[in-house]
């Protein structure tokens, strides 16, 4: 390589940062290689492929040879990976959720609480993944109870001036609340749930909360308040769903697989050398590690200025079509009325709008990135996100909607049935539960109904989709 084309130690240094920029867009959308750049003379051929991560600032780029710069970020991301892997080999999805979600707060722009919630059945490492986070470090703030009145408390036996001390919206601000036990805010009466939802609908918004009583008048916090809340639940009743879509979901759920121990694992529990608190002590000082690199003080929230410009077509195109089908998944069929036989007549369906939901998920697939030490993104960081917009919904829906995709499309009743081990009269009224909330078509070329993917989601069965899916795609 000529000796005058050396890297420039900044990408300040002979070169705009807008045609580095240019560039990246094209390496990252996968263009034709024997390019340069139109309008400039910068030629990347003639770099070689280290030359140009480091005009980009960058450690690798996706499509590239270059082999990631081992920075301590990213060292301490692989070594928290071992060491869960080594001792809770089905954790790590988990784990590496909620870090991203934990990574949303080293974000300039974000201006929306992010709120994943891990819902499976008990004893299936949802706590013990939670327990990682040890809350005597920066910026988690664990709480194995609470009701939402806490945020902003009006306790009558409390003065004014004292409730300050006590309110935990601000204790939460730019952290990370982690609560290991939400099952009891999901259950309960109706308008209990009522209550305790439209509070926590505003409290994600980020924007802070104002309330008014009889005791103490108004009180509250307005401006930022964003934080990042990590918490656990068994599934949970049709009502709460209900609700939360009448209210606008702010809550996103990742699914714990439901899967058998094998004979393996419950053996290695019996005769391994190292008992269950040394191996969460093991995880947890390996995530105290990364974290304290990453996250070491309130001085690295915020810090992290992002480029939108530079997201590739091959990221957009996945995180635009899954914030479109989580909340159609999630919609609202509200019953308006009783026919005769006491059959219920429904009304339109409520779909809220894509925006909050895509800017969430586009959040959480940032600090996926952060993670492995990049400032942009990848088909991987899309694939992340994808059980957490499939499960952010009632789960018998994405369990049928899965079965849909399985089945190429097409599902009879029979099928449905099945699939979800219920009655047929129960799988039918689901299935057009889904034809209300336009997601499938209804055919009937003979004596069968069949129920077809609707068009505007034939995305998800192409390759790119089940790729995305696999979980296997390269972080760099």
């Amino acid at each position: 390589m000529p000796k005058n084309h050396l890297m420039p130690q900044s990408t300040e240094d002979s070169r705009s940062v807008a045609v580095l920029q240019e560039f990246l867009k094209k390496v990252t959308n996968h263009q034709s290689q024997n390019d340069g750049l139109p309008g400039t003379d910068f030629d990347w051929r003639n770099y070689s492929p280290e030359e140009i991560a480091a005009l980009l600032g960058i450690s690798s780029f996706a499509g590239s040879s270059v082999s990631a710069r081992t920075t301590p970020e990213l060292a301490a991301t692989l070594d928290l990976k071992d060491t869960v892997d080594r001792h809770f080999p089905a954790a790590w999805r988990l784990v590496e959720t909620a870090l991203s979600a934990v990574n949303t707060l080293r974000l300039e722009d974000v201006a929306d609480s992010t709120a994943v919630i891990l819902e499976g059945p008990p004893a299936s490492s949802k706590t013990t993944v939670l327990s990682f986070f040890d809350p005597k470090v920066f910026p988690f703030y664990r709480s194995d109870k609470f009701t939402p009145a806490a945020f902003v408390s009006h306790h009558a036996g409390t003065s004014k001036k004292d409730l300050a001390a006590v309110d935990l919206l601000p204790r939460i601000r730019l952290k990370a609340l982690v609560t290991p036990e939400l099952a009891p805010m999901f259950r309960g009466r109706t308008d209990a749930l009522i209550e305790r939802f439209s509070t926590l609908t505003r409290v994600l918004d980020g924007q802070g909360l104002m309330t008014d009583s009889g005791v103490h008048g108004q009180r509250g916090y307005a401006g930022d308040y964003t934080f990042v809340w990590l918490g656990a639940t068994t599934p949970f009743q049709q009502t709460a769903w209900e609700i939360m879509a009448h209210l606008g979901s702010r809550l996103f759920f990742l699914p714990v697989p439901d899967e058998p121990a094998t004979d393996d694992v419950l053996k290695n529990i019996l005769r391994g050398s190292e008992d269950f608190s040394a191996k969460v002590e093991a995880c947890r000082k390996a995530t105290t590690k990364l974290v304290e690199e990453v996250l070491p003080n309130e001085s690295a929230v915020r810090a992290v200025r992002w480029d939108r410009t530079i997201t590739p077509d091959d990221v957009v195109e996945p995180l635009t079509n899954l914030a479109r089908l989580l909340v159609h998944l999630r919609g609202l069929v509200p019953v308006v009325s009783r026919g005769p036989g006491n059959r219920p007549e429904f009304g339109p369906p409520v779909i809220e709008k894509e925006f909050r939901a895509l800017s969430v998920l586009f959040n959480i697939a940032r600090g996926h990135a952060l993670l492995y030490g990049r400032r942009y993104l990848i088909p991987a960081d899309a694939a992340l996100v994808v059980p957490i917009a499939l499960g952010s919904c009632p789960n018998h829906r994405r369990r049928l909607f899965e079965k849909l995709l399985q089945s190429g499309g097409r599902l009879t009743v029979s099928m449905g049935a099945d699939a979800l081990q219920v009655a047929h009269e129960t799988a039918k009224s689901y299935l057009q539960e889904f034809e209300r909330l336009r997601l499938v078509e209804v055919h009937q070329p003979g004596q069968t109904q069949e129920f077809i993917l609707a068009d505007r989601w034939q995305w998800f069965l192409s390759p790119e989709f089940k790729n995305l899916q696999s979980g296997s795609l390269a972080m760099f």
